[in-house]
């Protein structure tokens, strides 16, 4: 497996590290404005998830057991010894097993908008694997998806070279303009069945490292984001109940948080990694 790593040094020896994992169906390219906001203060490290971006992409290998490898030596080739790692979405549900798993090797652990509900509790496997399936994207000209993403998603409202850039990064462009997806329908479908198995809500009671958990208040939830919004504030509220390792706060915007503010989700890893290294 060869899986592909950008860094963007400190601008001093010895500074704390910082791990970013992305979520599915994206890549290390959401966490570039974000990284860019740390990186004076930390040594920023991110990757492309099997399956994803310019990583390698087999046939098999998603469950949580291959992803958390991944990202163990990940941690190892670039030599950060207990960093904090950060999961965005699915990168959060692969970071939260990460720390239950082998707590020794992270200072703590950032998750935004994803590891704090089990997907098991709100809706059978059937119904899952086609509520949530990716749309049929292969073969559209890829000006004309950016140009779907920009015009008939939230994505438009604070679109940049940052945005466009990632949404860039999802595809491959044949001679013809023509894209797919990088990440494989299938390899998407068995990823969102390991989300489905894993018992993410009883890992979270058990993480034993300090958690920041950073959830996305949509400022005016659509009908489509109410219930999800629903269930964030119930798992706010059993989060609340958790005890000391684990705390929770809100931040107004949509999904992709990365995206949209990059320096305020910056500025809440930098204060949560300085407390964290100060523990160490």
């Amino acid at each position: 497996m060869r899986l592909a790593v950008t860094e963007w040094p400190a601008e001093r020896r010895g500074a704390p590290g910082v791990a970013l994992v992305h979520g599915l169906a994206s890549s290390s390219r959401i966490f570039h404005a974000l990284a860019r906001d740390l990186a004076p203060r930390f040594h920023v490290v991110a990757y492309d998830q099997r399956g994803h971006g310019r990583s390698d992409k087999p046939g098999s290998g998603y469950g949580f057991d291959q992803t958390t490898a991944d990202l163990g030596r990940v941690l190892a080739a670039t030599g950060l010894a207990r960093p904090v790692v950060v999961g965005h979405s699915f990168g959060a549900n692969v970071v939260l097993e990460f720390a239950v798993e082998a707590p020794e090797r992270v200072a703590g652990i950032v998750l935004v908008d994803g590891g704090f509900g089990s997907m098991a509790e709100r809706m059978d496997w059937a119904t899952a694997r086609v509520a949530l399936a990716p749309p049929r994207l292969s073969g559209r000209p890829l000006d004309r998806l950016l140009e779907g993403a920009r015009t008939r998603t939230p994505l438009g409202e604070f679109w940049s070279q940052d945005v466009e850039a990632t949404m860039r990064s999802l595809f491959e462009v044949g001679p013809d303009g023509r894209a797919r997806p990088r990440l494989a329908r299938a390899n998407h479908m068995r990823i969102l069945r390991a989300m489905w198995a894993q018992p993410t809500t009883d890992l979270l009671a058990s993480v034993a490292v300090p958690t920041l958990v950073v959830a996305a208040r949509p400022s005016r939830p659509t009908p489509e984001e109410a219930g999800f919004y629903e269930l964030k504030k119930q798992a706010a509220r059993r989060i609340r109940r958790a005890g000391p390792n684990v705390r929770f706060e809100w931040m107004t915007g949509v999904h992709d948080l990365p995206l949209q503010r990059p320096s305020e989700l910056a500025g809440r890893i930098a204060a949560f990694a300085e407390d964290a290294a100060g523990d160490r």
